[in-house]
């Protein structure tokens, strides 16, 4: 689970660096405004969207493998969940 939410995690923030790195080309200050205050130029919009897949990556690692110990400790109380699935040869239209 930690490897598949780190792989998503990569693409998404492949895709989000690329609009990261176009607003960074348009030269525009940039100031967030967050739990971090962050203010700076285009290139330096720039530096951080090239690292920001691996950021996001790390994250979506941390966060699926935290999720699978959540669900492994859930499972052994909950006995899981079971789904039966019955093949029929009749279909209808």
């Amino acid at each position: 689970m930690a490897a598949i939410l780190a792989a998503v995690y990569f693409v998404i923030g492949i895709l989000t660096g690329i609009f990261g790195i176009i607003g960074g080309l348009s030269g525009a200050n940039v100031t967030l405004n967050g739990p971090f205050t962050f203010s700076g130029s285009g290139t330096t919009v720039i530096i951080i969207s090239i690292f920001y897949p691996l950021i996001s990556a790390l994250g979506g690692a941390i966060m699926g493998f935290l999720l699978a110990i959540v669900y492994n400790f859930s499972t052994k109380f909950t006995k899981g969940l079971l789904i039966q699935i019955e093949e029929s040869n009749h279909y209808e239209f």
